[in-house]
């Protein structure tokens, strides 16, 4: 997953401060959909457990949405 959360970082550095987002709006649509569904919810974990402690500047988690959607906040 490192080369995975090296892309998000690359991404996330593209938005601009008080986006909203979610791991998924970090990659191309053709490349987010080539990976497999067990390494796209591993990537989901965790990015929200170095969002949530802090080892991805300047992002926040936000919550879940009604389709169980991780929504996060660039701040």
């Amino acid at each position: 997953y490192i080369e995975l959360l090296k892309i998000t970082q690359e991404s996330l550095n593209c938005l601009p401060s008080s986006r909203t987002f979610n791991v998924k709006d970090l990659f191309e649509g053709a490349y987010w959909k080539s990976l497999s569904k067990g390494d796209r919810l591993g990537l989901g974990r965790y990015f929200k457990q170095d969002a949530e402690s802090n080892n991805i500047n300047n992002v926040m988690f936000v919550g879940k949405v009604s389709n169980n959607l991780v929504i996060y906040k660039k701040i």
